[in-house]
């Protein structure tokens, strides 16, 4: 996919890492929230936050990390963004975190 500032940021390739990421951690966050006693559960928190963050970074093509770095994503590698683009990434990352977390607050 194509760089634009604000809607993409990451491959074809980089999306699929993502998925692979949130099944993984997805997994794990299940089995913590069966297993571990409810005073523990907590532990399962951090799981649930990149779990969420990677299945929306799939889902939007978007990349929270390189968003707020002001970097982007294509066939021929990482590069940095032009000044003029960073603030619409910045935007759509600090969405995608936010929309992580109250996530991560309704799954706990």
């Amino acid at each position: 996919m194509p760089y634009i500032p604000g809607v993409c940021n990451i491959t074809d390739k980089g999306r699929r890492k993502r998925l692979l990421i949130f099944l993984a951690l997805a997994s794990i966050s299940i089995f913590s929230r069966i297993t571990l006693h409810d005073e523990w559960r907590i532990l399962a928190a951090p799981f649930i936050f990149i779990s969420s963050v990677s299945l929306l970074e799939y889902a939007y093509s978007f990349c929270a990390y390189f968003g707020i770095r002001g970097m982007h994503e294509d066939e021929k590698g990482l590069h940095h963004t032009n000044k003029r683009y960073i603030k619409p990434d910045r935007r759509k990352s600090y969405k995608i975190i936010s929309a992580a977390a109250i996530i991560t607050i309704l799954l706990l």
